[in-house]
């Protein structure tokens, strides 16, 4: 799954099918396994429709007669990321309700986002694909939150920087504070008696050690 993960198909589809040798797709995906649904979602993915389609095709009428969320949720969403139906992917959130896997909901939501996307449908990618950012960062499944995050801004959205974490310095911290009051750079750098170029620089660190893009979140920042 980590291969899956970060987009190395080629090497999910070689492990994946390692792992079902010997086992019939239906075994394999009512034993609740987790490799039939990465396997489909590998050669796609990968450009193996064919085998993708044969594994969907296999498994998909006797999963859904099962009538049990945690089948008929990947059932659905295998089935419309090979054959690219809106409504599979709705079908398959409707039983995520019910079954409550908050990761394989995010992935459902990341592969939704990721065809809304590329039907040119953006802000609807965009709705979904924060979500399943937000749920991946909520479980701990930092790989996935990144794709997540990648795709968001592959759909146009804008993504604060990670903070790096480092603490500011006393002058950082006083024009992060002269920011706040809503002095301007200019400003700033008449009350510290420094070049605006210095303020700038300054600034720039602060911006990357908060990990935020503008004067308004860096505030934000500030006050919590």
């Amino acid at each position: 799954l980590l291969a899956l993960g970060a987009g190395r198909y080629d090497e999910a589809v070689e492990h994946l099918e390692a792992k079902l040798s010997g086992k019939s797709p239906l075994a394999a995906a009512l034993a609740l396994r987790p490799f039939l649904d990465a396997l489909v979602e590998a050669c796609e993915r990968s450009g193996r429709h064919r085998r993708a389609q044969e594994l969907v095709a296999a498994v998909f009428e006797a999963s859904v007669a099962t009538s049990q969320p945690r089948y008929v949720a990947i059932a659905f969403r295998i089935r419309a990321l090979t054959a690219g139906e809106p409504a599979d992917f709705e079908s398959a959130l409707e039983q995520h309700r019910a079954w409550g896997n908050h990761f394989e909901e995010g992935r459902t939501r990341l592969l939704y986002g990721e065809a809304l996307r590329r039907a040119k449908r953006r802000k609807e990618a965009r709705e979904q694909l924060a979500a399943a950012k937000s749920t991946f960062g909520a479980v701990g499944a930092r790989v996935w939150e990144r794709r997540a995050r990648d795709e968001l801004r592959a759909a146009g959205a804008r993504i604060p920087r990670a903070a790096s974490g480092a603490a500011l310095t006393a002058q950082e911290e006083r024009i992060a504070s002269l920011v706040v009051e809503g002095l301007s750079n200019k400003e700033i750098a008449a009350r510290l008696v420094v070049s605006t170029k210095t303020v700038e620089g300054h600034l720039r660190n602060v911006f990357e050690k908060l990990g935020v893009t503008s004067r308004t979140q860096l505030a934000r920042a500030v006050q919590r």
